[in-house]
């Protein structure tokens, strides 16, 4: 690369382009001191997939460079636009090829200079937008990234297949068998294939699975009709979508087939199998798995099969939030299975149950297998309350012993379903008298019930429910509640500086502030959710635009400790929540400061709102 005289002005170039006109003129004045040019012919690489680190930030005044994985351009970039960064921060090998694609003259930035912008608050919170996304493009690659991020309409290849309502199920199976479907649309409406059928005359979805259950387990006879077994209404995804889109989909809805819209014509369909074709490490093929393995055999390798998916998506990007849906979907899955085994080998005497999950699991927020955290709520007639005691004691100890096999350990504190498992009046009274006791020993107990939602079973506890939402008008917990939010010690220095202790710094105390801040003003909004990104959205009229910055501040954290925990397990070792500054690159520190410097504010003003001495 040769380097030609010195363009006029070049701050007057920077100052129109993010993030350098988000910086005082002085500090533009500095960095244009050390800035180097630089030009690179149409062809030239800048920077190599795999290959060194980064050492400098680039911006581009002339010309465009494509960032490419394996020959594929997955971004355009032209003049202002800036590169490098996010090798440079982490200090890794570029997960792009940074290739010019036309005759370019390039802005070099060296890595000290880069350091002193960062000082700078206009251009470090421009780098801290979306860092997440740039951290995951850092992260280790995997052959499981693409097929994630593979649209929907490069996996269609099920034709649109329909029948008629008034149809009988033996039609229906031969039009499936002749079509080589796994589904049929039921609707009345004609069309043409090229054209896509109207989304408006879809009245239902038959398939295989439906034959096999509701016709012959069931043993309805060939000439029902179509309609009385068909399932209603029918869930659909945008065409435009990605296989992660429908893979969230379908495992949190329990789903095997989905549509696929174009505007509103119907112009395809996906199935699971699609998916799982598309790779076998997905939670998805583990959800299969639950459904279809025999428990023995399932059982021992559930967690390290659990740890792989994780591992796997990580390793492709996925944030916190979604992987904690997808593995709150496989653990529901296998309690549902659990309860299912236990019933059948038990005496089951007329009594209803509903297996609760707390904590992180409750807030769908867990990622890797941990500790058990569960109870179980049951109603029975009082003639039989008697057997039903003991029939609940057993139904317990399967329940835990099922998922100590599976590789969840038991919970330190005793927060188990063979400790908790009541009758719903008796879980309503508890939930109760500890908001009217608020004695400290009490708040855990009462935060974990705050936080329960049901995995299995059939018992409808909403009236649980509905007496947690009017917790919110008791002003006394809200107030003990925050009391214990004023004390939560933070890793801040007496200057305002990081202070790590002797095993490194603990982001899961950052985040379970949050998630306690969350629980009180979701209480005060009378919101239902239970997880901390729902109800931080429920409690926004009453926090406003904090509710934005606390949950971006719980994102980053939850994947800063995700991608750490991924590296980790790609290492075969055990992850941890608890981090050294020196692992951690400029950027990520100034977040980490900002982060905590927010909550230290926010929990300082706790006090007043609530109107603590």
């Amino acid at each position: 690369m040769a380097s030609p005289d010195l363009p006029a002005d070049p701050a007057s170039f920077l100052a129109r382009h993010a993030p350098f006109d988000r910086i005082s003129q002085a500090a533009l004045a500095a960095l244009e001191e050390p800035l180097e040019i630089r030009f690179a012919a149409a062809g030239d690489t800048l920077l190599t997939r795999g290959g060194a680190p980064s050492d400098a930030l680039w911006v581009i005044r002339k010309g465009a460079v494509h960032l490419r994985r394996d020959g594929e351009t997955l971004e355009v970039l032209g003049p202002g636009e800036c590169f490098g960064y996010p090798s440079l921060l982490g200090g890794r090998s570029p997960q792009r090829d940074a290739v010019a694609v036309a005759d370019c003259l390039l802005f070099r930035f060296p890595a000290a200079s880069f350091r002193k912008l960062l000082d700078e608050p206009g251009a470090a919170r421009f780098f801290l937008e979306g860092l997440t996304e740039r951290l995951r493009a850092t992260g280790p690659g995997s052959r499981f990234e693409s097929s994630l991020v593979t649209p929907l309409w490069e996996i269609c290849r099920r034709p649109v297949a329909t029948v008629s309502p008034a149809a009988t199920v033996a039609e229906a199976a031969r039009r499936m068998r002749e079509l080589a479907v796994g589904s049929l649309l039921v609707t009345s409406d004609e069309f043409a294939p090229g054209e896509g059928l109207p989304w408006a005359g879809v009245r239902g979805i038959v398939t295989e699975r439906d034959l096999a259950e509701r016709v012959l387990a069931a043993g309805r006879s060939p000439e029902t009709p179509v309609a009385e077994i068909a399932s209603s209404p029918v869930a659909a995804l945008p065409v435009g979508g990605n296989s992660l889109d429908a893979l969230l989909f379908l495992s949190s809805h329990g789903l095997r087939h989905l549509p696929l819209l174009d505007g509103d014509r119907v112009v395809g369909l996906v199935s699971a199998r699609d998916l799982v074709e598309l790779q076998s490490q997905s939670p998805l093929s583990l959800l299969r798995r639950i459904q279809r393995q025999p428990l023995a055999d399932l059982l021992p390798g559930y967690a390290r099969e659990l740890r792989r998916a994780v591992v796997a998506l990580v390793g492709a990007g996925v944030e916190a939030s979604r992987l904690g849906t997808l593995v709150a979907s496989c653990n529901d899955a296998l309690a549902r299975r659990l309860l299912a085994d236990a019933e059948a080998r038990l005496a089951h005497p007329p009594v209803e149950v509903a297996w609760l999950v707390h904590g992180s699991d409750g807030r769908r927020e867990q990622i890797l297998p941990t500790d058990q955290d569960n109870a179980l709520a049951w109603h029975a007639a009082p003639a039989d309350r008697a057997v039903a005691q003991g029939y609940v004691g057993a139904l317990a100890t399967s329940m835990v012993d099922g998922l100590l096999a599976a590789g969840f350990p038991p919970c330190p504190g005793g927060y188990m379903a063979t400790r908790w498992h009541d009758p719903l009046e008796q879980w309503k009274a508890k939930l109760s008298a500890w908001a009217e006791e608020l004695r400290p020993e009490r708040r855990l107990d009462l935060c974990t019930l705050l936080d329960l939602r049901v995995a299995a079973g059939s018992l409808d506890v909403s009236p649980l429910l509905e007496l947690r939402r009017n917790l919110g008008e008791n002003r006394l917990l809200l107030r003990a509640l925050a009391e214990d939010c004023a004390r939560w010690p933070l890793p801040l220095g007496l200057f305002g500086g990081l202070r790590e202790g002797e095993e490194g710094l603990d982001l899961k105390r950052g985040s379970l502030l949050i998630v306690s801040v969350a629980r009180i003003f979701a209480l005060e909004a009378g919101s239902l959710a239970t997880s901390t990104l729902n109800r931080l959205r429920d409690a926004e009229p009453l926090l406003g635009p904090d509710a934005a910055t606390l949950a971006e501040s719980f994102s980053f954290l939850a994947d800063l400790r995700l991608e750490h925990a991924g590296e980790a397990l790609g290492r075969a070792k055990q992850p941890g929540h608890r981090l050294h500054l020196g692992e951690l690159n400029t950027l990520e520190k100034r977040f980490l400061k900002d982060i905590f410097t927010f909550l230290r504010q926010l929990v300082a003003s706790l006090p007043q709102r609530f109107g603590l001495s």
